[in-house]
């Protein structure tokens, strides 16, 4: 979670100091945040919040890959594209299922073949890397709810020293891996015992200008069964004429949901999809 939150953060300011003129104390007329358009909810209206085990909305890179550091660039963006060849053999799959901690609790889940992890983990591209080995193993995923260990296929690349993981498991125990849009404006998000109460960190409204008065931000939420997605709108407009930094420093707001959270999935206000942090209360 550690790593997904920071991802988040980075991607904040990288675009924040984009609209700034690339500049942290660049100037620039100040957009205020409008209400939630009720359409962010709609690419959930399918996601099945009452399955058990609820499917893993895997928020991390995927494929995963252990040390990109020790890979050319063109190799990074090849992976991230997920443009493979398969270059490998036969590979013999364990019967049976595996035993996995879920972030709701302990599961058994099918495992699938080396073949139709690469064929999930594979797009269509004209420029695309070698996978010359398959290795059934584990690896460490970010999700909406936590961390999870899973096992995964392991496939090595021509040219790179570490594989690239994908999750071993059914198709069922995952949703769209490797589409989840994570979010880039909220920093962390930790539910309450009660299950309904959310403390989410977003960014907060910047500094008046000199002699004017300032702007508040108020919280909002909208949310449907499958759903909740949080932001804060701005009360008040600055003048025309005012101009400063983009964006003021991260202020914890609380919001309180009229249901519990549950298996709802969490987001923004541009549809990226919140971490939660849950007491062990509030987990199944």
């Amino acid at each position: 979670m550690g790593k997904v939150r920071g991802r988040a953060i980075l991607a904040l300011l990288l675009m924040f100091s984009a609209a700034c003129g690339n500049a942290p104390h660049a100037m620039t007329p100040k957009r205020m945040p409008a209400d939630i358009p009720p359409k962010v909810l709609d690419d959930w209206a399918t996601f099945p919040v009452d399955r058990a085990p609820r499917p893993l909305l895997i928020i991390g890179d995927l494929p995963a890959v252990g040390g990109p550091e020790h890979m050319s660039d063109g190799l990074k963006t090849i992976i991230r594209n997920r443009a493979f060849i398969r270059k490998f053999g036969p590979v013999k799959t364990p019967p049976g299922r595996a035993r996995v901690e879920l972030p709701d609790g302990p599961a058994e889940l099918p495992l699938v073949s080396a073949e139709e992890a690469f064929a999930a983990m594979t797009r269509p591209a004209s420029d695309a890397a070698e996978v010359v080995r398959a290795e059934l193993g584990a690896a460490s995923f970010g999700t909406d709810r936590g961390g999870v260990k899973l096992p995964a296929w392991l496939f090595s690349v021509r040219g790179s020293d570490v594989p690239v993981a994908w999750p071993a498991i059914g198709a069922a125990a995952l949703w769209k891996p490797g589409e989840v849009r994570v979010t880039a404006v909220a920093a962390d998000a930790r539910l309450a015992s009660d299950g309904r109460s959310l403390a989410v960190s977003l960014p907060g409204p910047p500094p008046p200008c000199p002699g004017q008065e300032p702007v508040t931000y108020q919280t909002q939420v909208i949310e449907s069964e499958r759903a909740v997605a949080v932001g804060v709108r701005a009360d008040g407009v600055p003048a025309e004429d005012c101009v400063g930094p983009a964006f003021g420093r991260m202020v914890r707001y609380d919001f309180v949901l009229k249901s519990a959270l549950g298996g709802r999935v969490l987001l923004d206000l541009q549809g990226g999809v919140i971490p939660v942090t849950r007491p062990p209360s509030a987990i199944k």
